[in-house]
């Protein structure tokens, strides 16, 4: 968390295991950690997010996802307001109302963000 409290400048507190907010509450973070899945030699990350946690982010001024690919030197930051359109760049496994599930191939600082 460090490092990202470091690119935005501000400091954030911890609210749930994977929720932070700043204290007046102006920015919201979800933080999603996956390991790193192997298959055919090519790495993958599986991250899920939760329409409680959408919620979060929605009702803060400025809200971003940051997901942890494997360590914690690979971690992608992603403004909340572009996570729809990287959600089309990436492969999603299911869709329901109370979850949604995706996966990430490659190397994490080769996805590609908006």
């Amino acid at each position: 968390m460090a490092r990202i409290e470091q690119f935005l400048n501000r400091m954030l507190m911890k609210r749930s295991r994977a929720t932070f907010e700043t204290a007046d509450r102006s920015l919201a973070l979800i933080c999603a950690v996956s390991r790193e899945h192997e298959r055919g030699g090519v790495p993958s990350y599986w991250f899920a997010f939760h329409p409680h946690q959408r919620d979060f982010l929605a009702a803060a001024p400025e809200a971003h996802v940051a997901f942890g690919c494997g360590s914690p030197d690979a971690v992608l930051l992603i403004s909340f307001g572009g996570l729809p359109e990287w959600l089309e760049r990436v492969t999603t496994s299911g869709r329901d109302e109370r979850l949604m599930v995706w996966r990430c191939s490659g190397r994490c600082s080769r996805c590609s963000v908006p």
